[in-house]
């Protein structure tokens, strides 16, 4: 059973920032070594990063895998552990401008903006049962 854990905004605010970047590091590691089409690079960062899954991300949030879909969507899939979000809406609105901010500026992350790559992020919780996804489509990060 799940207890309700109030938490700090800020330790909140800094979860998901955490939780952003490493995210984005694991696909930019993969990113760096691969070649070819947009659709095989894809393929590949998801293979390597599914290697060490599932791989706890912080003291909230589990990376389970991640899948490309085509040669224009990735897809990470991931638990969020210990805590229950009471109001995902809430949660998402608070969570999907850090997402495109760190889309948009990001250096490193320049292979998504010039191949419009659309990111999308399913948190479940730690039963499997899903609670919401985001979804950063090209347009809102160019």
């Amino acid at each position: 059973m799940y207890s309700l854990i109030f938490i700090d905004p800020m330790n909140i605010f800094r979860m998901k920032r955490n939780l952003l970047y490493l995210l984005l590091f694991i696909g930019l590691i993969s990113f760096t070594h691969c070649t070819g089409s947009i659709e095989s690079r894809l393929q590949t960062i998801a293979k390597e990063t599914n290697k060490d899954c599932p791989k706890i991300l912080d003291n909230w949030t589990r990376l389970d895998s991640c899948v490309a879909v085509g040669g224009s969507d990735f897809e990470y899939h991931l638990t969020i552990m210990q805590i229950v979000i009471a109001d995902t809406t809430n949660f998402k609105t608070q969570l999907k401008p850090q997402l495109v901010q760190v889309l948009k500026t990001m250096p490193d992350l320049k292979i998504f903006r010039d191949n419009d790559i659309t990111v999308k992020y399913t948190y479940n919780d730690a039963d499997g049962k899903y609670i919401f996804s985001e979804v950063i489509a090209p347009q809102e990060y160019k």
